[in-house]
């Protein structure tokens, strides 16, 4: 994990030097920088209850929010909450919350915050 973690910091360092020294004036160029988002998510920033397991009991595309996990053991017979409640919908896609957060900083950063 740490030497994951650290060829991604040095990926997206240099990836950042290479579009900071462009051309580009960054109407061409959207930046979301989406480990800054995961790493306020996983600081708890999101409210996230569980930043490691995946809300759905089945393989995606075939989950929906009848074969979530049950977010919250102690309220039986209550929906379940996983969905916005975990960061992860699978093992390898974000749920519905993260895509949200992620939706909205492109929003903020086409029209508000554009780093470049």
């Amino acid at each position: 994990a740490t030497c994951l973690n650290e060829l991604t910091e040095a990926f997206n360092s240099g990836l950042r030097v290479e579009i900071e020294e462009s051309e580009l004036d960054g109407s061409d160029v959207g930046l979301l920088q989406l480990e800054e988002l995961i790493e306020v998510a996983i600081d708890g920033d999101f409210g996230f209850a569980n930043t490691s397991t995946a809300a759905c009991a089945v393989a995606t595309p075939d989950c929906t929010t009848e074969t979530l996990i049950d977010g919250d053991p102690d309220t039986a017979g209550v929906q379940p909450v996983a969905h916005t409640t975990y960061l992860w919908a699978d093992d390898r896609h974000f749920g519905t919350t993260m895509h949200n957060a992620l939706g909205v900083r492109a929003i903020d950063r086409a029209f508000e915050t554009n780093p470049f």
